[in-house]
């Protein structure tokens, strides 16, 4: 018996055009939880502060997608990861929904999609426990790095590794004039396997 397709999405932020309090350039998620640098968890209310910042919203919002009515998450979307120059993070939707559920509620909201990355970075809430790792990585303040591209390569890898079938790539770049190879030539060699079909 065949099994079905299954969905690995990884959504890229490089975030270039970001700078700090003092306009210096500093490209990438940051999960440290500092305020002006990127989203942070509120210590008066506990809820996610800045959100927009690093276009977290952004990845939120995406991973909402993969939601479905009547389930909390479409049942072939197996992983949704978020890579960026300082850091990746995976969601593991099975795991992250049933961690959800555990929290009472079905809706991928901010506070939960946004929080939960920013607590496990901090090492306030166990990765095993709600579906979501996290990876920092180096790079410098343009975003430019290896670590980056090394963990695609790895992420990549992995999913290629899962696949028993055939494997499809779905890549989108946003304003694109011309085709997707104007991405870096070795994020179109590492991110081959995106979607999964299996015959």
């Amino acid at each position: 018996m065949d099994r079905p397709a299954r969905v690995h999405v990884l959504y890229l932020e490089r975030a270039e055009d970001q700078r700090t309090a003092d306009g210096k350039r500093s490209a990438g998620l940051h999960l440290e939880q500092t305020p002006g640098l990127g989203p942070y968890i509120c210590a008066t209310c506990d809820a996610v502060a800045d959100s927009w910042r690093n276009r977290c919203d952004n990845f939120q919002c995406a991973l909402r997608m993969c939601c479905a009515e009547g389930a909390l998450f479409r049942p072939s979307v197996a992983q949704f990861a978020v890579l960026s120059p300082r850091a990746a993070l995976a969601y593991s939707l099975p795991a992250f929904g049933a961690w959800m559920a555990a929290q009472g509620t079905k809706r991928p909201t901010e506070a939960l999609v946004v929080g939960a990355a920013l607590r496990v970075a901090a090492g306030a809430l166990d990765p095993a426990a709600c579906g979501v790792t996290h990876v920092p990585l180096a790079c410098d303040s343009d975003g430019d790095g290896d670590a980056m591209w090394a963990w695609a390569a790895q992420w990549a890898g992995a999913v290629r590794a899962s696949a028993a079938g055939k494997v499809v790539t779905l890549l989108l770049e946003a304003g694109a004039r011309t085709s997707a190879l104007s991405l870096p030539q070795r994020l179109v060699l590492v991110l081959v396997p995106v979607v999964i079909l299996r015959p």
